[in-house]
């Protein structure tokens, strides 16, 4: 089975999340661009997607984040899960640039993480919240993080050190 074609004004509410990130929440609609079939290993192709006037929430996060535009290119399939070539965020309360690489695993929520991100914090009430997560913001409110751990435990560190390495993914019976 494969399926190549461009969906429009899609519903991001509709994207089962829980399934990938349990708490998460993403509102908004957006076009994608897919050509997707199933391997050996699932789902392998390419994903781009544009997405403008929506939210996401994070368990951690006490309210929900508006964004005014997302991009993102996203290949899946081979040595990872998926391999993120761009990511951008943009919205009245922070930017996001990231790339990196979801690895494979028996459950979503066990996928190894290596993400490198830059942010930009524009909103004062918004980097209380980060900097009480443990995000070490410049005076600027920008900073460099790398996001190591797994999908269902991220770890993130702040500056130019490198995210602990992810945990062994324990084997499924």
């Amino acid at each position: 089975p494969a399926f190549a074609g461009t969906l429009k004004s899609f519903d991001l509410a509709q994207i089962p999340l829980d399934l990938v990130a349990p708490g998460a929440s993403l509102d908004g609609r957006g076009d994608a661009v897919i050509d997707l079939a199933m391997g050996e290993a699932g789902a392998e192709g390419t994903a781009r997607f544009d997405v403008t006037q929506g939210s996401f929430g994070l368990p951690m996060l006490p309210i929900g984040v508006p964004f005014d535009g997302v991009h993102g290119d996203v290949v899946l399939g081979g040595e990872t899960l998926a391999k993120i070539d761009a990511f951008e965020l943009t919205g009245p309360l922070i930017q996001v640039s990231a790339k990196g690489t979801l690895g494979q695993a028996p459950a979503a929520t066990l996928a190894p993480l290596a993400l490198e991100a830059q942010i930009e914090v524009r909103d004062a009430t918004a980097r209380s919240m980060l900097q009480g997560q443990g995000v070490r913001l410049g005076a600027d409110g920008k900073a460099s993080l790398s996001v190591g751990g797994t999908l269902g435990d991220p770890q993130v560190q702040t500056g130019t050190g490198r995210a602990p390495a992810p945990r062994p993914v324990p084997r499924q019976p």
